[in-house]
């Protein structure tokens, strides 16, 4: 979307903005010459839906997350709609094989002990896992 005069809302996000700069947009104020706006909040699909009825130049809408349900009912033919689908696969992946081994190891426990203990918990070791659902967070897992 090269040269889009683009406006972030509804708050303001410096890394965002350096990213539309760095995509050969332009960031602007809302108004008349919004062709495009980067959504900064995973809510407030009404809001947006009258901004977009208020300016009918917007031909682009980056959401910042992967989930869009709420948005569906807002959503325009004329619009391009992106998503930041897979952004989150490799951090959110990786915290959840950290719970997970956490859990299986009893860190909770283990953490408030004052000394060894028996041995418990449970190793993944030679076991076989199933993951339920595959979608790009648990494809980053496997």
């Amino acid at each position: 979307m090269t040269g889009l005069n683009v406006t972030i809302l509804p708050e303001d996000d410096p890394i965002l903005a350096q990213a539309v700069l760095d995509g050969g947009g332009a960031v602007i104020p809302l108004g008349e010459q919004t062709e495009g706006i980067v959504w900064t909040v995973p809510h407030s699909p009404e809001r947006l839906g009258a901004l977009l009825d208020a300016h009918p130049r917007v031909r682009w809408v980056q959401l910042p997350f992967a989930g869009v349900d709420a948005f569906i009912p807002i959503f325009r033919d004329s619009i391009a709609w992106t998503s930041a689908k897979g952004a989150y696969s490799e951090p959110v992946a990786e915290f959840a094989l950290a719970l997970t081994l956490g859990a299986l190891r009893e860190l909770p426990r283990r953490a408030r002990a004052t000394e060894w203990g028996d041995k418990s918990g449970t190793m993944l070791y030679g076991l076989n896992v199933l993951v339920i659902g595959a979608g790009g967070i648990a494809q980053e897992f496997i």
